[in-house]
C-alpha cells in the first residue's frame, strides 16, 4: 500500500508545554506563574526540561514527597518529532522503497539511499544516481513510511530528587518572569450632555510562554519587586561574578518613569476626592465572567480559563458601566514668578488669549478602582459616532472623582493684562537689601462664545501679597519660606451663560530686590 507524502505537510513541534494553573500579570511587563506538574520519576529523580526564564528569588517548588535536592545543569536531550520538511521525511525513510514524481511529471520507483545537503541519492537500475530536492514534487512510499525523526539538543534542565521512591510525582512550581504584561484602555462614549458609557479593556501581550487553559489575574496597584532585574541562578546561564555584580546594583532608581507610557505601566495614583456621594449606576456586567478581588494593597481582575500562545496578543473586556459626567473648562494663567517689573511698560491691546482646556469629571461609583490607562472618548452626533480625543485617565479609587482632559476649547476666550499702579522705592529689609514695593492691578477678560452655559476654572500662581478681587477667589499659600514674596495659588470658579462676558479685576503687591 502506497503512502503519499506531500511536501510541507508536517510542522516541527519540539515544545514540551506545561499547563499553568494561575498567572498574575502586572503592568510593568512581568507575571507570576503557578503550575501543577505531574512528573515521571526514575531512581527518585524527576526532570523538568522546559524551564522558565525565572527572576531571582521568585522560583519555588513544593510537593507532598520530601524534596531532597534541586539542581540545574546542561544536558544533551534526544527526542522524536514529526518530520517537518522534505529532507527530514526522506532521512526518516532511508532504505525504503518509494515512487518519486518530479516537477516535470516524470516518475519512477526506486530505493532511497541517503542525502547529502540538498542532494538525494537513489538507485536507478544498478547505478547510484542523484537529484536536487527542489526538483521533487511528490513521494509515494511503497513501504510503510516513518513519520518521526530523532533530534538532539543541549539545554538547561532542572533535576529534582525526592526522598521517597515513586513512579510519578505531582509538583507545584511557582516563579516570576518577564515578557508578559497588560496595558489598560478605556472607551468612553458620551451619550448626551451628562451621561456616558465607560468600557475598560485589557491589552495582554504574551512573549513569555504558552498559556493553556489557565486562570489569569490582571493586577492593579503599585507592586514592589526590588530584585526583578536579576535572573534566577537556577534557570539562567549567568556566571557567578556577573551575578554578584548585578546583585550589588539595585535598580530601584533606574529611571522607570522615563517614557510617556511609564505612568500607565507603573501605576499613577493621583485621584480627585469626590464631593458627590450620589450613586448613579453600578456596572451592568463584568465581561467574560470576570470578577475583581483585593489582596493587601493590590486589586486583581480575574479572568478564568484562557488560552494564549507565546508571541500572541489579546484584548479582554474587564468592566462596563454607565456614568454621569460633567463638563468643566480650565485655564492656567501666566505666573508673575521671576518677572522683572522694574522697567515696567504698559501692555498693549495685542494680547494672545490663554489656552482653555475642556475636561470631563465623573464620580467612580462602579464599586471598583479604575487603573491608569489610555482613554478614547467619542460622542454620538446624529447616530454617527465621532472621535473627540484620546488621553490618559489617572488612577481613580472607588468613590473618588475622575478628571479627564479632552481638547483645547477655541470658543472660550481668556486674556490677562496687568499694570503697575504705584511703587514705593528703597525699602530696607532685615537682610540688609533694598526693595521696591509694586502695587499691581490685573484684569482678566472672559468671553463664552458657546451657545450653552459653561463652568470655567481659572488658576494662577502669584508671588506677592494678595489684596482684593471683584469676584470671589480661593487662595492657598504654596511657599511660606520666602522672606518678602509668598507664593500663592489663586483660583476662580465661574459660571458663564451662553455668549456671556465677564471681567475679573484683582490687586496684589510684590517686592522687587534692587
Amino acid at each position: 500500500m502506497k503512502k503519499t507524502i506531500l511536501i510541507g505537510l508536517f510542522l516541527i513541534n519540539t515544545n514540551n508545554v506545561l499547563a499553568n494553573d494561575n498567572i498574575a500579570i502586572f503592568k510593568n511587563g512581568s507575571g507570576f506563574f503557578t503550575k501543577e506538574l505531574k512528573l515521571e520519576v526514575k531512581e527518585n529523580i524527576a526532570m523538568i526540561t522546559d524551564i522558565p526564564d525565572a527572576l531571582f528569588g521568585t522560583i519555588y517548588f513544593s510537593s507532598d514527597n520530601t524534596i531532597k535536592s534541586i539542581k540545574s545543569e546542561q544536558q544533551v536531550l534526544s527526542y522524536k518529532v514529526k518530520a517537518g520538511n522534505l529532507l527530514e521525511i526522506i532521512n526518516a525513510n532511508i532504505n525504503r522503497k518509494a515512487k518519486i514524481t518530479f516537477q516535470s511529471a516524470e516518475s519512477f520507483e526506486t530505493k532511497i539511499e541517503k542525502t547529502e545537503g540538498e542532494l538525494l541519492f537513489f538507485r536507478l537500475k544498478d547505478n547510484l544516481a542523484t537529484v536536487n530536492l527542489n526538483s521533487i514534487k511528490m513521494i509515494e512510499f511503497i513501504d510503510n513510511p516513518n513519520y518521526e525523526i530523532t533530534k538532539s539538543e543541549t539545554k538547561k534542565i532542572i533535576k529534582i530528587e525526592f526522598s521517597n521512591p515513586v513512579k510519578s510525582q505531582n509538583l507545584k512550581m511557582m516563579y516570576m518572569q518577564k515578557n508578559i504584561g497588560w496595558i489598560p484602555s478605556y472607551f468612553i462614549d458620551l451619550q448626551n450632555e451628562n451621561t456616558a458609557k465607560i468600557l475598560l479593556t485589557a491589552n495582554v501581550i504574551n512573549d513569555a510562554e504558552d498559556i493553556i487553559n489557565s486562570d489569569i489575574s490582571l493586577v492593579v496597584g503599585v507592586p514592589s519587586f526590588s530584585y526583578s532585574y536579576l535572573k534566577s541562578p537556577l534557570t539562567s546561564n549567568q556566571n557567578l561574578n556577573d551575578f554578584l555584580k548585578s546583585l550589588e546594583y539595585n535598580n530601584s532608581d533606574r529611571g522607570l518613569h522615563s517614557n510617556a507610557m511609564s505612568n500607565i505601566i507603573n501605576q499613577s495614583t493621583r485621584s480627585f476626592q469626590s464631593s458627590n456621594t450620589e450613586e448613579y449606576n453600578t456596572p451592568d456586567n463584568l465581561a467574560n465572567e470576570i470578577n475583581i478581588s483585593e489582596q493587601e494593597d493590590l486589586y486583581f481582575y480575574n479572568i478564568p480559563k484562557i488560552n494564549l500562545k507565546k508571541d500572541s496578543r489579546a484584548i479582554f473586556e474587564i468592566l462596563k458601566a454607565n456614568i454621569k459626567y460633567e463638563d468643566i473648562y480650565e485655564v492656567d494663567l501666566e505666573t508673575n514668578q521671576n518677572k522683572n517689573y522694574y522697567a515696567y511698560e504698559p501692555t498693549t491691546n495685542n494680547i494672545l488669549p490663554s489656552k482653555v482646556y475642556h475636561y470631563i469629571t465623573f464620580n467612580n461609583n462602579t464599586g471598583y478602582p479604575l487603573t491608569t490607562g489610555t482613554a478614547m472618548v467619542t460622542k454620538n452626533f446624529n447616530n454617527i459616532t465621532k472621535p473627540i480625543s484620546q488621553n490618559k485617565l489617572d488612577y481613580v479609587a472607588n468613590n473618588s472623582k475622575a478628571k479627564l482632559k479632552l481638547t483645547v476649547s477655541s470658543d472660550i476666550y481668556v486674556t490677562q493684562t496687568e499694570k503697575e499702579n504705584s511703587r514705593i522705592e528703597n525699602l530696607k529689609f532685615e537682610d540688609g537689601n533694598y526693595y521696591d514695593q509694586q502695587k499691581i492691578e490685573t484684569k482678566i477678560k472672559i468671553k463664552n462664545s458657546k451657545n450653552k452655559a459653561v463652568k470655567l476654572n481659572i488658576k494662577r500662581i502669584i508671588e506677592g501679597k494678595l489684596e482684593n478681587s471683584n469676584y470671589k477667589w480661593s487662595t492657598t499659600i504654596l511657599n511660606v519660606y520666602k522672606a518678602q514674596n509668598k507664593t500663592n495659588q489663586v483660583e476662580w470658579n465661574l459660571e458663564l451663560k451662553p455668549q456671556e462676558s465677564k471681567e475679573i479685576i484683582y490687586n496684589y503687591s510684590s517686592f522687587l530686590k534692587k
